[in-house]
């Protein structure tokens, strides 16, 4: 179970399912940045020691960035049928 600095539980996001609320900014480059720093208070830790090159950063930040466009896409189509 996940918890925030403060003890309370937290939801891990799908954003497959259509969760699209970020956080701290949902453009790639938002993205990346959480990536690389994390989010305070959250479990969401840094992972730039995991990240080797910036074309890996960006890779990882556009395909996360799709998953949620493409998501949000497919509900709109849906919901015009």
């Amino acid at each position: 179970e996940l918890k925030d600095d403060w003890g309370r539980p937290i939801q891990a996001r799908d954003y497959l399912k259509g969760h699209l609320y970020f956080k701290s900014g949902g453009r790639p480059r938002d993205i990346a940045r959480i990536v690389l720093t994390g989010i305070p208070g959250t479990p969401m830790g840094s992972y730039a020691d995991q990240i080797n090159t910036r074309d890996d950063l960006w890779a990882l930040a556009t395909f996360v960035y799709s998953m949620a466009t493409e998501s949000a896409a497919k509900r709109n189509d849906e919901a015009t049928r």
